[in-house]
């Protein structure tokens, strides 16, 4: 059952993940939700209560540049859309790719991803194309975010999160990061 948070539902401290060239990841105390602006590149609800409590490199300017370095796209908008037909496992190692199955002892379903890009180290580059490897950088990335968000509210025992960027415009990264928020038991907390 997903349910996504409305902004009036928050009423107590909650985590904000702001994707950007990097994400950079807020623990808010009070709901005032319409009051909130960037100021000197913080998120600040309108009393000045945000504090960062943590950050990744790896974001919405890793995409673009990882993008731009591998494949012949003209512009990571365009890799976004043609990653809708990609297929990550192309390029990214699975736990069955590694032992041949899944792993029931230790809860590892066959396709779940064990190594990004694990497998183009024995793949020719010619044989790879363009809309996998972006369908691979994207999952990379929403993995990692999604990750360290689940971490980072379990650590701050914060069960309520925002996520905000310039990425979640786009239908395939709000997907991909829902599926794996979802996976880690968050999605019922996360408004996107």
């Amino acid at each position: 059952d997903k349910t996504y948070i409305n902004h009036e539902d928050l009423t107590k401290p909650f985590l904000v993940v702001n994707i950007k060239s990097g994400v950079s990841y807020y623990k808010v105390g009070l709901l005032l939700i319409r009051g909130v602006k960037y100021q000197k590149r913080k998120i600040v609800d309108s009393l000045g209560n945000a504090e960062r409590i943590s950050g990744s490199i790896i974001g919405e300017s890793t995409y673009s540049s990882l993008i731009k370095l591998l494949t012949s796209y003209a512009s990571a908008e365009e890799s976004v859309e043609d990653s809708y037909r990609g297929d990550n496992r192309a390029v990214d190692m699975t736990v069955s790719d590694i032992y041949g199955g899944g792993i029931d002892s230790l809860g590892l379903p066959k396709d779940i991803i064990a190594s990004s890009f694990g497998k183009a180290r024995y793949l020719d580059k010619k044989s790879v194309e363009d809309k996998d490897i972006a369908r691979s950088v994207i999952t990379m990335v929403c993995l990692n975010i999604a990750q360290l968000t689940t971490m980072i509210s379990d650590l701050e025992k914060l069960d309520q999160i925002v996520i905000l960027g310039g990425m979640l415009s786009q239908a395939v990264f709000q997907q991909i990061l829902a599926v794996t928020l979802f996976f880690c038991g968050m999605i019922s907390n996360t408004m996107l």
